[in-house]
């Protein structure tokens, strides 16, 4: 730990002198803030650190009352938006008033720069250590903590907050009146389920939480709403229930993928608990329990006559939507063969001319039938062609440089104008046009900042390839699809430089490239 001596921040970065003060940092065998005051608060003990900031025990001035006290590190305090998100934990906990949720005091910041958050002081252990000490929980004990943990949920999402960091090491166990009470903790990226994007802390390519208990929505950085709380909070049941957590894996990466495809391992019998567990973690948000309230009606009701709403869902998301709007394609492309219009060519209607009269007077010749007006087309000459076409490989030898399609084009800012005019111009046989679009393409691409935004798009529009080919491509193939998916959809948001872009590119179109292959055999 490095320490400075004017402001008493810590930090675990290496840094040679604080960002907070510029003085020169040291190595510090004891944190420099025990026996210091930090506001009117002084501070007597640590309790713990996090990525964020570290935890202590102090007490305010003329009082004899215990406060934990959270205080960013010094790396964390000089980022605008860390301080943001942390003052934005301070006021989403200073609106809850409830007994399953820790109670802000104060929050503080010193002329130095150092952020601290006052909160009521929580003795006891955390539900991390409980489980690392005892291994599995019984039945009663498990309904305890997921009734405690639920309720404070309910509260939370009453006031259109969302957690987002569900798990064990955020959840308290306190003793109070001789009754052990679960309380939630750590609110640091809670976020309004209602929030604007603009207002967001975090991009929408950003990771934010725990990949053991994140949801498998947020995997796909899709919209987050309260039920990645209530997935996480059936993961945290799961590992209560078992003693391991249920997905596992060498790398962030393994355990993402896993959280998104793969079905939770087996329960023993909980007494009807273990179909609440799955209902929780659902792969679909809509299979979950629609509220924490839901959940804790019911734990509080027997298996027998449980909440009919909750039942346990198919580990991986649900697929007759796509299977039934098939069949209806096939329905209503059957019926139009059936009963629409002959696709028989029409007969030419025969013009007779008559004869002219067999007399000496010369008789005018009939009138000659009006032409139809005939449909304008263009032919493009030979060379205007030749030049369309160099134009284009040259487009695409700068796409494939950059690791970008043609279908990307119409989905970026800076190239979805010329793009649409030459797609237009050259279905119309107007090589001129279509030429002058190419040409500005040809000085757009290379501008075209590559980001993750651009691989997120792709792989868009290759999982509706995917759920498209279900039928055509067989079982065993299409998981291994699946799974590559899930994985390429985690190596898109890291993507951030032009070399991991053009990797990353060049997988998702071996992965297209195999689909096209198995579904119409190219």
């Amino acid at each position: 730990m490095r320490a400075c001596p004017q402001c008493l921040s810590s930090t675990f970065a290496e840094l040679e002198f604080c960002p907070l003060d510029g003085a020169a940092l040291y190595e510090a065998q004891v944190d420099p803030l025990i026996g210091q005051s930090l506001g009117r608060y002084r501070v007597e003990a640590l309790l713990g650190r996090g990525a964020m900031g570290s935890v202590y025990r102090a007490y305010p001035e003329a009082l004899d009352r215990a406060f934990a006290v959270k205080v960013l590190h010094a790396d964390m305090a000089c980022d605008r938006k860390l301080v943001e998100r942390f003052a934005r934990e301070a006021h989403a906990l200073s609106q809850i008033r409830h007994s399953n949720i820790v109670s802000v005091i104060d929050f503080v910041t010193t002329e130095s720069g150092l952020c601290a958050l006052v909160m009521e002081y929580l003795p006891g252990i955390d539900l991390a250590e409980r489980l690392a000490e005892a291994g599995p929980l019984p039945v009663d004990q498990l309904r305890r903590i997921a009734r405690g943990v639920a309720m404070g949920l309910n509260e939370a999402h009453r006031l259109k907050l969302i957690h987002r960091d569900i798990k064990p090491s955020n959840v308290r166990l306190v003793t109070e009146d001789g009754h052990e009470i679960p309380k939630l903790v750590d609110f640091g990226v809670v976020r309004l389920e209602d929030q604007p994007d603009a207002q967001r802390l975090t991009g929408q390519n950003h990771l934010v939480g725990t990949p053991r208990y994140m949801a498998p929505e947020m995997v796909m950085g899709e919209a987050i709403t309260a039920a990645v709380d209530l997935y996480a909070l059936g993961v945290m049941m799961h590992e209560m229930a078992t003693g391991a957590a249920p997905f596992v894996g060498q790398t962030t990466a393994d355990v993402l993928v896993k959280q998104a495809t793969e079905a939770p391992p087996p329960l023993p019998p909980l007494e009807g608990i273990e179909r609440l567990i799955l209902a929780l973690m659902a792969k679909d948000a809509a299979d979950r329990p629609k509220s924490a309230i839901e959940v804790v009606a019911w734990i509080d009701s027997p298996p027998s006559i449980a909440p009919a709403s909750i039942a346990p869902a198919p580990p991986i998301a649900r697929r007759w939507p796509y299977g039934l709007a098939a069949f209806v394609a096939t329905l209503v492309v059957t019926l139009f063969l059936a009963i629409g219009p002959s696709t028989e060519p029409e007969p030419i209607a025969e013009v007779v001319v008559p004869s002219p009269p067999v007399t000496g007077s010369v008789a005018k010749p009939p009138p000659a039938p009006a032409k139809a007006a005939a449909k304008r087309t263009r032919t493009p000459s030979r060379q205007g062609r030749a030049d369309l076409d160099a134009a284009e490989r040259r487009l695409g030898t700068l796409l494939a440089q950059r690791g970008l399609t043609r279908a990307d084009l119409s989905g970026i800012k800076l190239t979805k104008k010329s793009y649409r005019r030459w797609r237009r111009a050259r279905a119309r046989k107007r090589t001129t046009t279509a030429g002058r679009a190419v040409q500005a393409l040809l000085t757009a691409v290379p501008k075209v900042k590559l980001g993750p935004g651009i691989l997120e798009r792709r792989l868009d529009r290759l999982l509706t390839a995917i759920r498209g080919s279900r039928r055509e491509v067989p079982q065993v193939l299409m998981q291994e699809i699946n799974q590559r998916y899930f994985e390429l959809r985690v190596q898109a948001k890291e993507a951030r430089t032009n070399s991991r872009f053009a990797r990353v590119s060049k997988r998702i179109s071996a992965l297209e490239a195999k689909l096209r292959k198995y579904r119409y055999g190219d």
